[in-house]
């Protein structure tokens, strides 16, 4: 074999060990989204929103990698979308503090508006992104967002689910059915808690 002969075949075999290394990744993380609709579609079983909404944190949060989630739940009396749960850095201070927010305001005011989801690679580029809450908590909203509507089985928006700051700069297709999957049994869960009470 030539030299030039040699040293191709070494380039191809680096290339094929970088998508070997790429396929593994991907593998493990659609392992990780499959367990957390796992969880989710198990914790239906509980009749507890609470566990479900852990079990759809973790589950966004493998997904996009991502270290802040929320559901808020649109109060029709004052007509605010509430932070009903909350994971991440600023949970308490939200639920406690803030509370609410208008449900026009923001992405998640965007989204319960339109009924539409919100998929962004910045966040902050958003014409609809409000920094007023980053302000009172002084936790940074930036990078990767994933927004998406809480429905009533009837297609009504109840609510919002958000998963914020995201390590990936890109969401796939498959990313963003994942994301649909838990969105829908969130808003099934807690539709079926509030019918409950």
């Amino acid at each position: 074999m030539t030299d030039s002969e040699i040293a191709m075949l070494a380039a191809e075999r680096d290339a094929l060990q970088t998508e070997v290394t790429q396929l593994r990744a991907l593998v493990a993380l659609r392992e990780r989204q499959i367990h957390g609709i796992q969880q989710v579609t198990e914790a239906l079983r509980a009749n507890n929103p609470a566990v479900v909404a852990r079990a759809a944190f973790a589950a966004a949060q493998a997904t996009l990698l991502a270290p802040a989630a929320t559901i808020y739940l649109h109060d029709p009396e004052s007509d605010q979308l509430r932070f009903a749960y909350v994971a991440g850095s600023e949970s308490q201070t939200l639920i406690q503090d803030i509370q609410a927010i208008p449900a026009s305001q923001g992405v998640a005011g965007k989204v319960f508006q339109t009924g539409q989801i919100d998929i962004a690679v910045d966040i902050r580029t958003s014409e609809a992104f409000d920094g007023s809450i980053d302000a009172r908590t002084k936790f940074w909203t930036e990078g990767p967002a994933a927004t998406l509507p809480l429905k009533r089985p009837d297609g009504t928006v109840f609510g919002v689910l958000q998963v914020l700051n995201g390590a990936r700069n890109a969401f796939t297709d498959a990313d963003i059915e994942v994301l649909k999957t838990l969105a829908h049994y969130v808003g099934l869960a807690l539709d079926l808690a509030e019918r409950g009470s």
